[in-house]
């Protein structure tokens, strides 16, 4: 009966997303009853896993390639070279994009389908005739999620919808100014921390640290939500999770990243199982196609993502989270070779395209778009090189030969990370430092650095806002963090681009107006809901 109620429930869930904001009159479960749909009480106890499936679109999805690529960190150079390559990563490194992108409709897609899903499951716990003693406490946690797309949805779009009601009067779904989307997510975080569960379970679970966790990226970037910034009341959510005693770093730093991941440092990660078609692909989307066998990789990887030469500079060669980089000449790995764990491989040069030339990695990235045939200055091969890849999800060696028909898919077990301890130090850093006390910020950030280069020696006993910035660019390069970071920074000090200056290849500076910090709401979205007022400078 469990397995059937929950499945009632994720259709019911997932048909609801569709219609979210634009408040179609859809009842899809009316006929089965709240009590019969939840007869089985741990479904009502774990009725925020319902709310978590949405954390999926948190990874390998358009959450990720637009926070990274507009961020100047990504870069797919190949976009273009063929027809499922639509450019539009292209148009987001340049800051270049339209409120008529269809890709922009699936990250809008992204949030409001979690919030709709976690709208469902309060209605459906409300209405429940024989209510559990700890009812507050479990809708806490889905309040809690549903808080947190709503601040991935502001972050993103900033003038939005604050859609949290299910049912709501259609012309009560409008545009609200970001101000008041961000008092109610203040408001919602601190009621509902009392209430949460202090479990330290990072399979995609809401836990109170979690929430404080989430309150302190929301004080962190209050100056470009709200104006006003809030460094203090950031500092003061760190300290919960700080002074918690409940997490720290993992000794490693790729163990956060391993198919068995830190339970030490991850806060929150999206789920993967890739025996059930939700394996995480993010290295199949950054190796050369012939490169598999460097990582143990057996399946054929897609050749599209590579860094910035900026960002792979900022990386001193005793820092160990350089091995995240493949660059150079590659090998294939023999059992046991691991390069994340700076063991060197030493099979066969690997070899890729018709000339079979040596796959070698360059740090440059010359050139973007359609691959250019014939000329003898810039071969194919040498083309489908450029650009250094991220293999921070290593995969796991395969054991057995029940393993390879799944690796060779492409789906890898790693979990995708939301949110690191090591963010929380960091973020606990930068506002010690805005609020003039470099003493308290320099602890925090040299644990971090203490991590990555194994001792005391690469410490900066008085970081700058930029040694601040480079670090956590260091720390989470394509974990989505640096779009926010690099407007945060120049928000609080316009002076420096940290966000519109141009970038190589071929970005210019941003506008001087400051819209492209601001994605547009798509308007396939507004053509479903015209109350939704599109943000300033776009069509």
């Amino acid at each position: 009966m469990k397995l059937i109620n929950l499945k009632i429930c994720l259709i019911s869930t997932a048909l609801l997303s569709i219609t979210s904001c634009t408040k179609l009159d859809t009842k899809p479960f009316n006929a089965i009853g709240n009590d019969l749909l939840y007869a089985d009480s741990k479904i009502v106890q774990d009725a925020q896993s319902l709310v978590n499936t949405a954390l999926v679109g948190f990874g390998n999805s358009e959450h990720t390639r637009y926070a990274n690529s507009s961020s100047g960190e990504l870069i797919n150079p190949y976009d273009g070279q063929s027809d499922r390559s639509p450019l539009y990563m292209k148009r987001a490194y340049q800051h270049a994009w339209t409120a008529n992108e269809n890709r922009l409709s699936f990250l809008w897609n992204t949030m409001y389908g979690g919030l709709s899903k976690a709208n469902v499951v309060l209605s459906e716990l409300d209405a429940l005739k024989n209510k559990p003693s700890n009812l507050a406490n479990i809708k806490a946690a889905v309040r809690v999620a549903r808080a947190f797309f709503l601040f991935h949805a502001m972050d993103n779009f900033r003038n939005i919808a604050l859609d949290t009601v299910l049912y709501a009067d259609p012309f009560s779904i409008k545009t609200n100014p970001a101000t008041e989307t961000f008092n109610y997510i203040e408001r919602e975080l601190k009621q509902c921390i009392p209430l949460m569960d202090e479990n330290v379970n990072p399979k995609g679970r809401f836990n109170k640290y979690v929430a404080y966790t989430l309150l302190a990226q929301l004080y962190l970037n209050a100056q470009v939500y709200t104006g006003t910034p809030r460094w203090a009341d950031a500092s003061a959510a760190c300290d919960m999770v700080i002074n918690s005693g409940k997490y720290t770093l993992a000794a490693n730093y790729f163990d956060n990243f391993a198919a068995t991941n830190s339970l030490a440092e991850n806060i929150l990660v999206s789920y993967r199982d890739r025996l059930r078609g939700r394996g995480n692909t993010f290295i199949a989307e950054t190796v050369n196609s012939a490169g598999g066998p460097a990582i143990g990789l057996k399946g054929g990887p897609w050749n599209s993502f590579v860094a910035n030469a900026d960002l792979y500079d900022l990386y001193d060669a005793n820092d160990m989270r350089k091995r995240m980089w493949l660059v150079g000449p590659q090998r294939a790995a023999l059992p046991g070779e691991n390069l994340i764990n700076g063991v060197a491989n030493t099979g066969e040069i690997i070899k890729v395209g018709q000339r079979k030339s040596t796959l070698n990695y360059t740090v440059a990235v010359p050139r973007w778009g359609p691959l250019i045939i014939g000329n003898p200055t810039l071969l194919p091969d040498i083309q489908l090189m450029a650009g250094v890849r991220n293999v921070k999800y290593y995969p796991r060696q395969i054991t057995n030969d029940a393993d390879k028909p799944v690796v060779e898919n492409n789906d890898l077990e790693n979990d995708y990370v939301i949110m690191r301890y090591a963010d929380v130090l960091l973020m606990k850093a930068e506002c010690e430092l805005r609020l003039n006390n470099p003493v308290g910020a320099a602890s925090p950030f040299n644990l971090v650095r203490a991590r990555a280069f194994g001792n005391n020696t690469f410490n900066i006993l008085s970081p700058t806002l930029d040694d601040i910035r480079d670090e956590r660019s260091r720390e989470f390069a394509w974990e989505s963090y640096a779009r926010r970071d690099n407007i945060r920074f120049e928000v609080a000090n316009p002076a420096v681009k940290y966000w519109s200056k141009a970038r190589p290849p071929l970005k210019p500076d941003a506008d001087t107006d400051n819209h492209w910090m601001i994605f547009p709401i798509p308007n396939n979205v507004r053509a479903l809901n015209p109350r939704l007022v599109q943000n300033p400078g776009y069509n």
